[in-house]
C-alpha cells in the first residue's frame, strides 16, 4: 500500500546542503527566535504547562507516523522509535512525573542531549532530507519534531533555571544505555535493523571507516559518542555560554556611564530630593 506522498523520484529528493536544506535552517532558526523572543515572560509554571503540550504532541505525532508506515508494510526499521532522538518522547513524560530519579533522567537527556541533537539534525539531517523530496509528510514530522525538542530543552534551563551537574552525566546515561540495549535485542530480529544507529553505521566518513574495519568497535564507539560525549560536550558548550554571558555583564557593570547617563542620574536625585 502506498500513499500520494510516496510517489517521487530519486531526482526530487531534497538532499543535504541544498537550497531546500538552507530554506527550512532559516525557518528554524526564525521561527526559534520567534518563539523566544514570545516566550520570554513565560513563568515557570507556563514552562510546566509546555511540557504537557509538548509531551502530548511529540506521542501523537510519533503514534501516526509509526501507524501510517505500519499501515503501508513500511519495514519496522523506518518506524521503530528507538532512535537516539526518539528518547525525547520517554524523557519528557519523565520531567512530569513526582519520581526525582526519573525526573532528574528527563532533564538529563532533554538539556544535555536533546538540545544539541536538534541542532546537528538541522546541520545534517540524513534521514529526513537525504531521503525524501522537501514537501514529504517525514520531513516536516522530523523538522517540528525537533524543533519542540530543542525550544522545550532551552525553555527548561531559561525559565526553570535546570543547572546541570557532573553527577547527572549517570542519570543521563541510563536512559541512553537503556535504549542502546534495547536496540541490540531488537536490530537483528528485524530486517536492517538500525535503532541507535547500532546496526548501520551512521552516514559519516569517520564511523563508516570503524564501521568497516570492525562492527563491535563501531558499536561501542556510538554507545560512546551518544551515552557520554554528547553529554559532555553539551556540559562544556553550557558552561561556556554562561562564562561569556557573566564576562558580558561584568564588563557592562565596568563601563563608566556617559555625560547623558550621568545627566539622567542628576535630574532623577533632584526629583527624588523634591518630592
Amino acid at each position: 500500500m502506498k500513499f500520494f506522498y510516496d510517489y517521487f523520484q530519486p531526482s526530487d529528493v531534497c538532499g543535504i546542503y541544498t537550497w531546500g536544506h538552507l530554506f527550512t535552517v532559516v525557518a528554524f532558526v526564525l521561527s526559534m527566535v520567534a518563539a523566544f523572543f514570545l516566550s520570554r515572560k513565560m513563568t515557570e509554571k507556563g514552562v510546566g504547562r509546555l511540557q504537557w503540550i509538548v509531551a502530548i504532541a511529540v506521542t501523537v505525532m510519533e503514534i501516526v507516523k509509526i501507524a501510517l508506515k505500519a499501515i503501508k508494510g513500511d519495514p519496522a526499521t523506518q518506524w521503530m522509535p528507538l532512535y537516539y532522538c526518539s528518547i525525547f518522547i520517554v524523557a519528557i513524560w519523565l520531567t512530569l512525573t513526582n519520581v526525582k530519579v526519573l525526573t532528574k533522567i528527563g532533564y538529563a537527556y532533554i538539556c544535555m542531549g536533546g538540545i544539541l541533537a536538534s541542532l546537528f539534525f538541522s546541520i545534517y539531517p540524513s534521514t529526513s532530507l537525504g531521503m525524501y523530496p522537501l514537501w514529504h509528510p517525514s520531513v516536516w514530522h522530523s523538522f517540528v519534531y525537533h524543533w519542540l525538542m530543542f525550544y522545550t530543552g532551552v525553555m527548561i534551563m531559561w525559565k526553570k533555571g535546570y543547572k546541570a551537574k557532573p553527577v547527572d552525566s549517570l542519570y543521563y546515561l541510563v536512559i541512553v544505555l537503556l535504549f542502546s540495549v534495547i536496540s541490540m535485542i531488537v536490530n537483528p530480529l528485524v530486517r536492517d535493523g538500525n535503532g541507535m544507529f547500532l546496526g548501520q553505521p551512521f552516514a559519516l566518513p569517520i564511523f563508516l571507516a570503524v564501521y568497516n574495519f570492525n562492527k563491535g568497535l563501531y558499536i561501542a564507539m556510538m554507545v560512546f559518542a551518544q551515552g557520554i560525549g554528547l553529554f559532555w560536550l553539551s556540559f562544556g558548550l553550557d558552561l561556556l555560554v554562561k562564562k561569556l554571558l557573566s564576562l558580558s555583564k561584568t564588563k557592562k557593570q565596568d563601563t563608566p556611564p556617559t555625560e547623558t547617563e550621568e545627566e539622567d542620574e542628576e535630574v532623577a536625585e533632584v526629583v527624588e530630593q523634591n518630592s
